[in-house]
């Protein structure tokens, strides 16, 4: 969805949503910049549009209310009981909306990789629990190549009905339309295939990492990621408590043990050198089963 502003007398754009976050983050257009988009009968502001409300209007959420309703009053009552020792500290959440400021891309990482260990620990278990041929599949290079082509249509699934994923939900990140609303099947299939492709290189050992720095690198060029820039998607980034940093690690590092648990011994004759590591004490793992022709 494309801005059309006036400013300076002089009608501009048209400019996509993340261009006026931009000015609104840099100072240069405010709450009564006059804006029109497709779809609006007459020109209103940029205040007055839901997609932006929050970039003005960052505690309506808590405070309960929009511009006119109140929460001014409301917020300058929060910030006086604050200020009395024996008044009470609730924890407040506030939401972040990508590419405002703070783009949350570590906490945007670990949600992702979060998802895919824990998907590749359901994938393993799965394999090993139905005496499948794990030696055979870990050393077949097209079934390691579309080995995460599942989980992202789970997630596509998943955002379309929920808007986010056990990781994103574990790290308070939702993913919605610029209107606000939720992303029909087929834009989360879309952003979910692009993100196989061009965020982790369909998870391919050599082209994961160039694929992350490339997306990196766009993702700080416009302010926010190619798949949500291409799908007109936006992310909201609540504050969580410590409790969920932990339970995330936790996750993830279990996660990560059990993949080991099953491949742990194929691993270890892949490499001589692990071989020569290891010897006779191999690390902990699931005992090898007969294994089934294919998967």
């Amino acid at each position: 969805m494309d801005i059309w502003i006036i400013q300076d007398g002089e009608k501009k754009g048209p400019h996509p949503p993340f261009h006026i976050r931009e000015g609104i983050s840099s100072g240069r257009y405010d709450a009564e910049t006059p804006a029109w988009h497709e779809g609006l009968d007459d020109w209103t502001t940029l205040g007055g549009m839901g997609m932006f409300r929050d970039e003005f209007d960052p505690a309506a959420d808590f405070a309960g209310g929009h511009p006119g309703d109140g929460w001014l009053e409301r917020g300058a009552a929060d910030r006086n009981a604050d200020d009395r020792d024996d008044a009470p500290r609730p924890f407040r959440t506030t939401v972040a909306m990508e590419p405002s400021g703070r783009l949350y891309l570590a906490r945007r990482f670990w949600a992702r990789w979060v998802d895919l260990h824990l998907y590749m620990a359901v994938w393993w278990l799965f394999l090993w629990i139905t005496h499948r041929d794990i030696g055979a599949i870990f050393n077949t290079p097209w079934i390691m190549l579309i080995q995460l082509l599942p989980w992202f249509a789970v997630e596509a699934a998943l955002l379309h009905l929920h808007g986010t994923t056990p990781g994103k939900w574990l790290l308070g990140i939702r993913v919605i339309n610029e209107d606000g609303g939720p992303l029909s099947l087929g834009q989360a299939v879309k952003r979910s295939l692009r993100v196989y492709v061009a965020g982790i290189g369909m998870g391919w050992g050599p082209l994961a990492p160039i694929c992350q720095g490339i997306s990196w690198w766009i993702t700080r060029r416009i302010g926010r990621t190619l798949w949500d820039h291409l799908g007109n998607h936006r992310v909201e980034v609540s504050a969580i408590r410590p409790v969920r940093y932990f339970a995330t690690a936790v996750v993830l590092i279990v996660s990560m043990h059990l993949q080991f648990a099953v491949i742990a011994p194929h691993f270890i004759r892949a490499s001589p050198y692990f071989q020569e590591m290891f010897g006779d004490n191999p690390p902990p793992h699931f005992q090898e089963r007969a294994g089934r022709q294919g998967i």
